[in-house]
């Protein structure tokens, strides 16, 4: 591990002075684009500026319509759409997308407190979520029973499901079924 980490390093610090020399004999040329270095290095669509520690989403970015619309009152027009993602196969995925959001998409989390409802209109997205949302109740029950994080609790909660070889959808059953047994 202590090689492949030099090994990065080393490799990091070539493309820096690379890219230095690059900057200092075209400088002429990179000015014509009048980019910063932080937005030649890109995550996705998204920039980061290492000077101010600040976020720029692109204006043709998807997120940005969403991130735009958060800030205005919003209306039927301007509602962001999302889809879950129904290939996800794991707890903790289904976890990351409700707190983080997957492939630059925003999260469900960040959704259901600046839309509440209003986002997922479609009955199909709106039955497909109260499936999940049993998930996400459980991951947060089980943190706060074990008082760990609820990464932590999606872990073990994935274990589980893995132990017993079923699917997202069986798991929901699973956890109905273990609330029903506790509650007595």
């Amino acid at each position: 591990m202590p090689k492949l980490v030099s090994t990065l390093e080393s490799g990091f610090s070539l493309m820096a002075a690379s890219m230095q020399a690059m900057s200092a004999s075209h400088s002429a040329e990179l000015q014509k684009f009048n980019k910063p270095w932080s937005e030649i290095f890109a995550f996705g669509n998204t920039f980061f500026n290492q000077g101010d520690g600040s976020l720029h989403i692109p204006s043709n970015n998807p997120v940005r319509n969403i991130i735009d619309t958060a800030t205005s009152t919003p209306t039927a027009s301007s509602l962001p759409t999302y889809t879950l993602n129904r290939t996800i196969v794991t707890v903790t995925d289904v976890w990351r997308e409700y707190t983080n959001g997957l492939c630059g998409g925003p999260s469900v989390e960040y959704l259901e407190k600046e839309f509440g409802t209003a986002w997922r209109k479609d009955r199909k997205e709106s039955r497909f979520f109260s499936r999940r949302n049993e998930i996400y109740k459980a991951i947060k029950s089980k943190a706060d029973a074990e008082r760990t994080s609820c990464e932590e609790a999606a872990r073990r909660i994935e274990e589980r499901r893995a132990s017993l070889c079923i699917s997202l959808d069986k798991l929901r059953s699973v956890i109905k079924d273990d609330s029903l047994n506790t509650s007595n």
